[in-house]
Parts: C-alpha cells; structure tokens; sequence
C-alpha cells in the first residue's frame, strides 16, 4: 500500500482504472445472459453500473454544495469539485456504453429517446459546472450550482419519458443471477470510484 502511495498520482489513477476494467472484464464474461438481450446485456451491465455510480456522485457532490452555499468552506468545496469531477467521469462513461448497448440492442442510436436526451442534458450541465470550478467563482455561489446541478439531474433523469427504456430492468428481472450481477458491478464501479477521490483528495502538508 505505501508503494501505491508513493507512486505520481497518474500512475495511481492508471492503476485504479485497469483494475476496475479487469475486475469488471472478469465480472461480465462470467455474468448470466438475458432470455431477450442474450450476450447484449453485456453493455447493459457497464451502462447501468457506471451511470449509477455517475448519478451517486452527483448527488454526493450536490449535498456538499448545499454545504458550502450556507457555510462557504473551502475543504468542503475542494471535496466538492473532486468527486463531481470523477462523478461527470463515470456517468460520462455511462452515456458511452450506453450508445454500444443502444446499436447492440436496438441497432441504432435513439437520438429522440427521452432518457438519452435527459442524458445529454446532465452532461451539458456538468461540463458548464466544470468550468465554473476553474473561475473564480465565489465559493457559497459555487456550493449553489453543483446543487442546482444535482437537482437537475435527479428532475431530468426522473422525468424522462420511457420509451425503449425498459421500467426497473433490475428489480423486476425474476433472475437472481441477474441482479446480482448488477449490484456487483455497481459495488466494483462504485469502489473504483471512491478510491479515485481518495488519490485526487486534496492535499495538506501531511498527506
């Protein structure tokens, strides 16, 4: 562990992300078929663990915002922009696996499915929540926009017509096997993604 440590923090980011996809790789080849999708719900184990992760984050960093916007800190506002950053990330890398699930499953994009709009709607968001990070934005007003940002995305995800989209896919599979897989992935996602906060962290003098 001190070894990982000591490594420069691209080194520790390359590491985390080719175990996950190893761990992930592993995870799908062994993972159950579906009865309709059959060997497609691969893409669909990657989309749905990576946007879970993505939204997670989201809303982890909206709650600390709604913290910084009412006390202005700037430990918490450090936290803040790391794991919306890492969050935007992995539901960026939703959205792409999404688009492989969509010509698998469907044979095309469905430009004009709603939730995929909602998607793109999300990412827009963050990409402009980004940049604000990078100006001097005045901390409490930045605090306010990642929660407006995870509001946005709770509204947009939540209203999205479904369509193509299947309702719960998870919860209403009679598959045991299926749902495991899925809440195994999620938990290896969200793994991956926590211990890329914690590489990213922000540093003091005795870290």
């Amino acid at each position: 562990m001190n070894a990982f440590r000591s490594l420069p923090t691209s080194a520790q980011v390359l590491a985390i992300v080719l175990v996950y996809a190893a761990l992930t790789a592993i995870a799908i080849a062994v993972a159950p078929r579906e009865a309709t999708l059959g060997s497609g719900i691969a893409t669909v184990y990657l989309h749905v663990s990576l946007m879970w992760v993505g939204m997670v984050g989201i809303y982890v960093a909206g709650l600390i915002g709604l913290i910084v916007a009412l006390t202005g800190r700037d430990d918490f506002a450090a936290w803040m922009r790391i794991i919306g950053l890492v969050a935007l990330a992995f539901y960026l890398g939703g959205s792409l696996a999404s688009i492989a699930a969509q010509i698998v499953n469907w044979g095309g994009l469905a430009l004009a499915e709603p939730r995929t709009l909602s998607t793109l709607q999300v990412i827009a968001a963050g990409i402009i929540v980004m940049v604000l990070s990078l100006w001097r934005v005045n901390q409490r007003v930045l605090g306010g926009i990642y929660l407006v940002w995870a509001l946005f995305t709770f509204w947009a995800t939540r209203s999205a017509t479904l369509i193509l989209h299947p309702d719960n896919p998870i919860g209403s599979s009679n598959s045991d096997a299926i749902r495991l897989t899925f809440y195994g992935l999620f938990a290896i996602t969200l793994l991956a993604a926590m211990a890329l906060v914690a590489v990213l962290r922000p540093k003091t003098p005795n870290t």
